[in-house]
């Protein structure tokens, strides 16, 4: 063990298997290689590996680079594997800090600009959705919008309507389209209805296709906190 009540400085190769704990600031120029560090001033490494480190205050130069290995279990930062909640990783600005929050109840990545929503550049090749299934809609079903933008319901049991109502939509002032694929089961004679308040076209509720083994693709878009819905069948008896 090493205990440093000041500074220490490394310029040459270091090697220390059990645990260094420096109270003033820390400055490596060439190789270290530390078992556990405790650092309560500040860490300036040209150089350093560390197993275990808890710094205060880090000071880097050059970027952090990840492993070069591959594998699921390679990360550059994380959480302790049995820690749940809230998190920000910053970038500090003069003008105002930059943050990608995770949102543990919502499940979800927010970029943030001064505590605001910022606006987001994203230049995709492509990319693909999620579809939540549910197989067996006998009765009326909610939708938490917080899961996905696509949902698949097959319509099941006696014949009737089935309520679907929408839940979790973002907060007012974020255009969310959801696509909502609909199909009958082998007897058909489900009538999807929905609970939110929706705006259609002429003001006119667009007619499923209720036969056996039919399928429809609907989609919705609020814009005011998933208080309407503007719908539309977009594919009526795909076949």
């Amino acid at each position: 063990n090493v205990y440093v009540g000041q500074d220490l400085f490394v310029y040459g190769n270091t090697a220390l298997s059990q645990n260094l704990n420096v109270a003033g600031t820390l400055n490596v120029t060439g190789n270290s290689i530390f078992s556990n560090g405790y650092f309560t001033g500040t860490a300036n490494a040209e150089i350093a590996r560390l197993n275990v480190a808890y710094v205060n205050s880090l000071t880097v130069t050059d970027p952090i680079l990840a492993p070069a290995v591959s594998g699921d279990s390679v990360y550059v930062l994380r959480f302790n594997t049995s820690t749940d909640g809230d998190g920000i990783f910053r970038v500090q600005r003069n003008s105002g800090n930059a943050d990608i929050y995770w949102n543990e109840t919502s499940n979800s990545y927010q970029f943030l600009m001064n505590n605001q929503k910022a606006n987001v550049s994203l230049k995709l090749k492509s990319y693909s959705d999620y579809i939540l299934e549910d197989t067996n809609v006998s009765g009326s079903k909610t939708i938490d919008l917080n899961q996905s933008n696509w949902f698949k319901l097959t319509l099941t049991g006696s014949s009737g309507n089935r309520q679907i109502t929408f839940n979790n939509a973002p907060s007012s002032g974020i255009g969310y389209t959801v696509s909502l694929i609909i199909l009958q089961d082998g007897s058909g004679s489900k009538t999807p209805t929905f609970a939110n308040t929706i705006y259609w076209a002429g003001g006119l509720v667009p007619p499923a296709t209720t036969s056996a083994s039919a399928r429809d693709l609907w989609t919705f878009t609020t814009y005011d906190g998933g208080s309407t819905y503007l719908g539309t069948l977009a594919v009526k008896d795909a076949r």
